[in-house]
């Protein structure tokens, strides 16, 4: 984990998802905003969540189809 710029643990920070706060907390810790996160969950009410708070959201079904989303999400960004 020293490689991340931030890890929040909703026992530590009062927010668990899908809850708007978990989301909103990781946007003003780093610092951003909610565009620059590609969020990655197997759960879909997560992902609809984080898709709420204006972050892109990607519903994980397997490594393949993720490394493809990941490589969309930087192209623009590089």
């Amino acid at each position: 984990m020293r490689d991340l710029d931030h890890v929040a643990f909703s026992g530590k920070t009062g927010a668990a998802k899908p809850g708007r706060a978990a989301y909103l907390h990781c946007v003003l810790a780093l610092r951003a905003t909610p565009a620059d996160f590609l969020f990655v969950d197997d759960r879909e009410e997560n992902v609809r969540a984080a898709r709420a708070v204006g972050m892109d959201g990607h519903l994980f079904t397997g490594q393949d189809a993720l490394a493809g989303v990941i490589d969309r999400w930087l192209a623009p960004r590089s």
